[in-house]
């Protein structure tokens, strides 16, 4: 069991046993429920040395200078272990702030420096380029001392960087689960909490304040604040800049987040609380926070607005044409909407992606519509989304 238990899985082949996880397996907990390991045959030695010191301290107390094994090889299984752990928005964000080193990477050079068959060989190196002659038997204890601190300055160098060691705290508050397996859980209140209902209040207020502080710096807040003065297009990548900016910390103001605190506070307005949430929701936050759709407006997801501007688009259409759009023509419509309601918005490009091009992709859409295809896409852009 201990040893199915330490086998790694990358996040492909866990979620492929375990449907719940949303990365790589990285760590596990083993339940002795019969006493096994109090006859323990084998001595485990990981690498983590100091279990009880945040990661943040062991980035600074590395800035700083130390630089003793314990330190060392406790950050380079944190940041090993982080790696797999992270989404490939975060590995490029740190990987920015180092300056192209990946943060697997930054771990395992740490784990490098202590090597020891290493150190003997940099040891080595320098006695020879001193003219000195030296074997493995004949090197003095300082200059493989020196030759240690060497390379594990070398590997630290990176986080000389304060905004590097910002860029992984922040990661790792962002994902790392901490499992206590120390204290055990007692219950001591069954109820409805008040606490719970005054957190949710400044969660919203949190989101609302940020609305209004930086509505002139994002592109997705000055799309909803120019309305109805001025009409663009709201792209998936401002909604995804967005949301980046809310849900890392300090916010931590997630779509899944926000819609619970709305639905805590404001329940009889607030609709598909048990629906999973895509990150188009968040369009549908902004217009409710803003109250762009009236005081008495439901927050509800993002694609069943889409659903409801769509029928009275289409219907309209059907309606001022000669003849209505085919059946072939209405399913086209139907999964332009649909790709709409998760994307924000439709163009030729999209129709390469999977949901379309079993259909045909670009080449029968465009035999299904014609020279009409370029302008109903624009519309539905326009209508679905505004």
């Amino acid at each position: 069991m201990k040893g199915r238990g330490v086998r790694s899985l990358d996040g492909d082949s866990l979620k492929r046993v375990s449907n719940s996880a949303d990365g790589a397996k990285t760590r596990f907990v083993l339940i002795d429920a019969v006493g096994v390991e109090k006859s323990l045959k084998t001595e485990s030695r990981p690498l983590e040395k100091k279990p009880g010191v945040a990661l943040k301290d062991l980035l600074q107390g590395v800035a700083m200078g130390s630089r003793d094994d314990d330190t060392v090889l406790s950050l380079a299984n944190r940041l090993v272990r982080l790696a797999k752990q992270l989404d490939d928005k975060a590995q490029a964000r740190i990987e920015k702030a180092s300056g192209g080193v990946p943060v697997a990477e930054l771990g395992k050079a740490l784990i490098a420096a202590l090597d020891p068959d290493a150190i003997v060989q940099t040891a080595l190196a320098a006695a020879q380029a001193k003219g000195i002659t030296r074997d493995e038997d004949s090197l003095l204890p300082e200059e493989i001392q020196a030759a240690r601190a060497e390379r594990v300055a070398a590997a630290c160098t990176p986080f000389d960087k304060p905004e590097l060691r910002d860029e992984i705290e922040n990661a790792r508050r962002e994902r790392e689960q901490i499992i206590d397996h120390i204290n055990l859980d007692e219950i001591i209140f069954s109820g409805f909490s008040e606490q719970a209902e005054a957190q949710a209040k400044a969660v919203i207020q949190k989101f609302s304040d940020y609305l209004k502080q930086h509505k002139n710096e994002i592109a997705a807040l000055d799309f909803f604040y120019q309305q109805p003065y001025q009409r663009r297009a709201l792209t998936f990548d401002m909604i995804e800049d967005l949301h980046q900016r809310l849900s890392r910390p300090p916010l931590m103001l997630t779509t899944e987040r926000l819609w619970s605190a709305y639905a805590r506070v404001q329940a009889n307005q607030v609709k598909g609380t048990d629906r999973k949430r895509q990150l188009t929701d968040l369009i549908s936050l902004v217009r409710f926070a803003l109250g762009l759709d009236g005081e008495d407006a439901e927050l509800k997801p993002f694609a069943d607005d889409v659903d409801k501007r769509f029928q009275a688009w289409i219907f309209r259409h059907n309606a001022q044409r000669t003849t209505a759009f085919t059946p072939e023509q209405t399913d086209w419509l139907r999964r332009m909407k649909d790709h709409i309601a998760s994307s924000c918005s439709i163009a030729r490009d999209d129709f390469d992606y999977a949901e379309l091009a079993d259909k045909g992709g670009l080449q029968r859409v465009w035999q299904v519509f014609g020279n009409e295809l370029d302008g109903l896409m624009d519309e539905m852009n326009r209508e679905l989304v505004a």
